[in-house]
């Protein structure tokens, strides 16, 4: 929540970031484990077109997950208006295939995932999407 007001941060704000830095200090020696079987890699993005009735702007979500656990996410109010469903969901595919493409050289840099599928595909809810580039309409 507080990086909603990175633009005009206030008092409050600042209070707030400091609690979190002293949350994580106190946390430095805890770790995520995540125990499975196999550790594959998953990707699910949603969108809600339009969703803002005010600005008319989209919000986008996508998360990765690995054996079960967020390991990335991202939530993000469109900065245009898009025209169209499809041309929303083209672009948010292109930021979570992008954030694929970092999430595959990170995890395979660090060693401890044995194999990390190198084709991932995230799972979005958008057929029109899905079906656009087999079958172009126009």
């Amino acid at each position: 929540m507080v990086s909603k007001y990175q633009s005009n941060p206030g008092m409050e704000h600042w209070m707030m970031v400091k609690h979190i830095l002293k949350y994580l200090q106190r946390m430095r020696d805890y770790m995520l484990v995540y125990h499975c079987n196999e550790l594959l890699p998953l990707g699910y993005i949603d969108l809600d077109f339009q969703f803002d009735r005010d600005s008319r702007k989209s919000t986008a979500d996508f998360v990765f997950t690995l054996g079960g656990g967020a390991v990335s996410w991202k939530s993000v109010k469109q900065s245009y208006i898009a025209i169209s469903t499809m041309e929303f969901e083209y672009v948010v595919a292109s930021e979570a295939i992008k954030e694929v493409v970092w999430l595959h050289k990170f995890l395979s840099g660090l060693g401890v995932v044995p194999l990390v599928v190198p084709s991932l595909v995230p799972f979005c809810d958008n057929s029109g999407t899905m079906t656009q580039p087999k079958e172009p309409r126009n």
